[in-house]
Order: C-alpha cells, then structure tokens, then sequence
C-alpha cells in the first residue's frame, strides 16, 4: 500500500512539475509580443526625435531665407535712397534723406543680427540632426538584433511547449482518473501547486504546522492526505 501510494505521489509530482514548468515557459512565450512591442516603440520615439530635429532645422532655415530676404529689400531701398540723396536739391531734404538711410540701416543691421544668431543656431540643430540619425542607426541595428534574439527564444519556447505537451499527455494517460480528477480539484482551489511536500511537520505549501497525529499517519504512506489548512495534497519528506 505505501509502495501505491507513493506512486501515486511521484507521478502527481511529475505532472505538477511539468504543469509548472509549462506555465512558466508560456508566461515567457505570451511576454514576447509586448517584447518586440517595447522595442519598436523605442525605435519610433527615436524617429519621433529625428522628425522633430527636421523640423526645427526647416524652420530655422525657412527663417533665416526670409530675414535674407528682408535684409536684400532694406539693401535695395538704402541704395535708392542714396541715389535720391543726389538729386536733393535743399538741405532738409538732404538731412531727411539721410535720416531715412540711417533708419534704414539700422533696420537692415538688427535684420542680419538675426541671420547670424539663426545660422548659429542652424549649425547647432544641424549638429543635434547628425547626432540623433547617428543614435537612430546604432539603434536600428540593436534592435534588429535584439528582435532576432527573441524570435529565436520565441521559437524555442513554442519547441518547449510541444514537448512539454507531450509529456503532459504521456503522464496524464497513466493517471488513475479518480487520482487526476482530485488533484485536479484541489489545484484549482488552491489556484495552482496543488502538492506539497511537508517537512518537520510544517506543510511547505502554506508553511503551517499540520497536527502531530496527522504527522504519524503521513509517514506510513498508506493513503492520500490534504493539507487541513490550505488543502493540498502533502507528501513527507523520505530519505
């Protein structure tokens, strides 16, 4: 009977440590989409950054082509004022054209200050758009990589999971059914390991002492017992 009923205790051990094991491969398995996921989304956070890059350099350059343009209509109305200036014929007028000139300068000097602080600034930009295409290459190519990598692992887990179905049906055909349909029961009560091994008396399960008669009796291995605290089904330590 105790040969029987250790049996029973192995093989239940088997399937549990085949379910275990199968669940954690899936947990690997299902995580691999949001894996790849998580690795796109940091790739187009980085085109994300190029395109803004190109963007404040197009601007840059859209207003640096239009002070340009502002400065070359200030140069041409200075140099027709100064042909003006020729034909003056008073001397108001004369200091009135020159006033206009001076305006005019002025207008075209503050212009160009602008144009030197956008070129400046395009440098800059252009410097920061070589910098984040140059990320943006290192980065395509770890990801790349990276994606590889966890295609090969998803494939070895879906590999995994074959053969550890495989198992599952092999250990499972061999269970009595009244055996499978208990340790069925129990697992899913206790919403997963549905055995547990009791050592010093103290069910490792749920790490509570189990009654000292109930202690002895285990040690026989002449039946089933569950756990009368968390319900497993606990097996003794054996040497």
């Amino acid at each position: 009977m105790a040969s029987d009923i250790k049996e029973k205790v192995d093989i239940l051990l088997k399937l549990q440590k085949i379910e275990l094991e199968t669940a954690s491969v899936q947990s690997l398995f299902d995580d691999q989409p949001r894996q790849l996921s998580q690795l796109e989304t940091r790739l187009d956070d980085c085109k994300k950054n190029i395109a803004e890059a190109e963007a404040r350099l197009k601007q840059l350059q859209q207003s640096y082509r239009s002070h340009e343009s502002d400065a070359q209509i200030y140069q041409s109305r200075i140099e027709k004022s100064n042909e003006k200036l020729k034909s003056v014929k008073t001397n108001k007028e004369y200091q009135s054209s020159l006033t206009e000139i001076d305006e005019l300068k002025a207008l075209q000097s503050q212009i160009e200050d602008k144009m030197l602080e956008h070129l400046v600034e395009i440098d800059e930009a252009e410097a920061q758009m070589a910098t984040k295409q140059e990320e943006f290459k290192r980065l395509s190519s770890e990801t790349k990589s990276e994606q590889d990598k966890i295609r090969d692992e998803s494939e070895k887990h879906r590999e995994r999971l074959a053969r550890l179905g495989n198992e599952w049906q092999e250990i499972v055909a061999g269970i009595e059914p009244g055996l499978l349909q208990t340790y069925n029961t129990v697992k899913k009560n206790v919403g997963g390991v549905a055995i547990a091994i009791v050592k010093d008396a103290i069910c490792q399960g749920c790490n509570v002492n189990i009654p000292p008669q109930m202690f002895n009796e285990l040690q026989r291995f002449d039946k089933l017992f569950n756990c009368p605290h968390c319900q497993r089904i606990v097996y003794p330590v054996t040497s």
